[in-house]
């Protein structure tokens, strides 16, 4: 699959998870800067299914997971918290 491919899912995906509202200013960042779910996973030390399952909210936002998750995006810590409280 290609790169353009692959960003192309992500915005599909980003569409059909506005609604549920869980981290969408991540997935927005991930968009803007044409990054995927896997590529966040790996530098969060996860494995890919696990950004999907965080962004599904399947699991639980951790305090360890924003923080890193505001030094990677440079997205403000208290909206990140904010996000996950929805």
């Amino acid at each position: 699959m290609s790169r353009a491919n692959v960003i192309d899912r992500v915005e599909a995906a980003l569409a059909k998870r506005k609604a549920a509202g869980q981290l969408n200013s991540v997935l927005d960042w991930l968009v803007e800067h044409r990054k995927t779910r896997t590529w966040l996973a790996e530098r969060l030390g996860h494995r890919p299914m696990w950004a999907s399952n965080l962004f599904r909210g399947e699991i639980a936002c951790s305090v360890p997971t924003l923080l890193k998750l505001a030094k990677l995006t440079g997205l403000p810590l208290e909206s990140l918290a904010l996000e996950c409280l929805r």
